[in-house]
């Protein structure tokens, strides 16, 4: 359980942390700079990351490029050596989130679920709660990467 909480990265509003140098402690990187200056950052950055969690209002928008796909802060994660990434869709509310957040890391580290089943459970309990239930509070998140094996990591066959 510990192993997950320490292969795993948050975001907040205004900030994200990664403790990709491990010399330094964690690693703050400035969201008031904008998502290019700190994707660019990002590719910078060895991890090697179960998950990245990135609970903001619309991380997993990005530009789309001829021939690159979907440029964002997902794609930043992933070649900097993150397994999967939690993002959001669009614009959130910051009450509902924390009520998903905080369900999302009981479930996932508290009682030991996979990843997709943790991110299931919480928008469970935020869809049976009557002012929470439209799809507006629970819906933006998704997770994006490959499926989890028995051991609950993602796999990652790259050689990067």
């Amino acid at each position: 359980m510990i192993r997950k909480l320490l292969t795993s990265l948050g975001a907040a509003t205004a900030a994200l942390a990664s403790p990709a140098y491990a010399e330094s402690g964690w690693h703050l990187l400035n969201m008031t700079q904008g998502v290019t200056a700190i994707s660019r950052e990002i590719y910078h950055l060895h991890m090697n990351a179960d998950l990245v969690v990135l609970s903001a209002c619309e991380t997993g928008l990005g530009r789309m490029v001829r021939g690159e796909g979907v440029l964002g802060l997902p794609r930043a994660f992933f070649y900097a050596g993150a397994r999967s990434v939690l993002v959001s869709l669009w614009s959130v509310s910051d009450r509902s989130t924390a009520q998903l957040m905080t369900t999302f890391y009981e479930s996932l580290i508290g009682k030991g679920e996979t990843t997709s089943e943790a991110l299931s459970n919480a928008k469970e309990t935020l869809r049976k709660k009557s002012n929470t239930a439209h799809p507006f509070y629970w819906a933006p998140f998704v997770l994006i990467g490959p499926p989890e094996t028995e051991n609950g990591r993602a796999e990652n066959n790259r050689t990067h």
